[in-house]
């Protein structure tokens, strides 16, 4: 079993099994969403979304202004 830490709490994470990077973990102190990002050493960071979550239609919002 191994153990990283929670970057959201700070708190020990305990993870079952041999981790990988990408797998998703729960925080058992304070509930928050994690992925693992390296097993050497072993960190977690807020889970990712997948890119297929972004909404290509708020690229219209930051059009560039042309200087006249």
């Amino acid at each position: 079993m191994a153990f990283a830490t929670c970057p959201g709490c700070d708190e020990n994470v305990r993870i079952s099994g041999r981790p990988e990077i990408g797998d998703a973990i729960v925080c058992q102190s304070c509930g928050e969403r994690l992925q693992v990002v390296s097993t050497e050493p072993l960190e977690l960071d807020w889970e990712f979304e997948d890119e297929g979550d972004w909404d290509d239609d708020d690229d219209d919002d930051y059009d560039d202004e042309e200087d006249e």
